[in-house]
């Protein structure tokens, strides 16, 4: 996952003209989203609408903002 981490940091700032900043927080943002995917034993080629809602329910519980995904 590291690697598509840092592709995924590479082209935000240097493709989209992102931040740095910015780009870290995005990054960070979906190492959370692998992490949980880890955690319930989802591969990422399986992810649909339903896990998504699932992941954006754990962040509330999480007490994390839903808007940062």
């Amino acid at each position: 996952m590291n690697s598509i981490l840092s592709s995924f940091y590479d082209d935000l700032v240097s493709i989209d003209g992102k931040s740095i900043s910015t780009a870290q927080t995005y990054c960070f943002a979906v190492e959370i989203f692998f992490n949980w995917l880890n955690s319930e034993n989802i591969e990422i080629s399986s992810v649909e609408l339903q896990i998504l809602i699932r992941y954006l329910v754990w962040r509330q519980t999480q007490g994390m903002d839903s808007l940062t995904v």
